[in-house]
């Protein structure tokens, strides 16, 4: 039964038909949280009109350079509507218990880091 997040995602297996059903739903914007790199989980996606709201910085015990690699590799992707930084960051503190402050300034640093890449 199921898996445990985020080791067994599996975006490839189930892309097709949920693409599928969120269209037939009306659903034309998901968001991630976790990044999807796979161009052909996008790919699937787009044929479906369906964008991307794709998270590239969640967790602080991360480097925040991550999101470097990840905008890069996936900014000219069409189904790509925006970059996701943080969930619910004000009060989880980046998923380490960061004090408000040092979550913020993580923030900060990772959509710099965006918009100079």
């Amino acid at each position: 039964k199921g898996g445990t997040h985020p080791k067994d995602l599996n975006f490839r297996g189930f892309v097709e038909v949920d693409s599928a059903l969120m269209a037939g739903a009306g659903i034309n914007v998901v968001r991630t949280y976790e990044t999807i790199m796979d161009r052909d989980v996008l790919d699937c996606l787009w044929r479906h009109k369906i964008y991307v709201l794709n998270s590239v910085y969640i967790n602080a015990n991360d480097p925040v350079d991550v999101v470097v690699e990840k905008v890069r590799a996936l900014r000219d992707h069409p189904a790509m509507l925006m970059w996701v930084v943080g969930n619910e960051w004000n009060y989880n503190g980046l998923y380490a218990g960061l004090p408000f402050p040092e979550a913020l300034s993580k923030v900060a640093e990772a959509v710099r880091l965006i918009k100079d890449n």
